[in-house]
């Protein structure tokens, strides 16, 4: 998996996580979004502001989001589907640059990407 850090700014009807730091892994990653596997519970409709970093290569975005799916696969284990809704195109650019780079690395396991 794709190891990245994700910081809640602003968290729109679930005023209880803004501001919380989520660290999750992903294990799919696309030029629309990112899938999220998180300790917690977040509602499908949720939008949000937050800033998804990745571990290798050292990059951050802050991205404008929309939970679109969620579900519970264990105990305090939620996979969450969340959709970028809003960014520049120069911000969305770069984003799939990074998307295409990750694609290109050696396959390690259960990672995914898709475009």
């Amino acid at each position: 998996d794709t190891a990245v850090h994700v910081k809640l700014y602003t968290v729109y009807g679930q005023e209880d996580l803004s501001g919380k730091n989520l660290f999750c892994n992903t294990s799919e990653i696309s030029v629309n979004g990112i899938q999220l596997t998180v300790d917690r519970p977040l509602l499908v409709g949720t939008s949000m502001e937050l800033r998804v970093a990745i571990i290798d290569p050292p990059t951050a975005f802050a991205h404008l989001a929309q939970v679109r799916w969620a579900r519970e696969v264990g105990p305090q284990q939620y996979h969450v589907g969340v959709e970028f809704t809003g960014a520049s195109t120069e911000r969305m650019e770069a984003w799939n640059n990074l998307v295409r780079h990750i694609q290109q690395l050696p396959a390690n396991g259960s990672k995914k990407t898709s475009t």
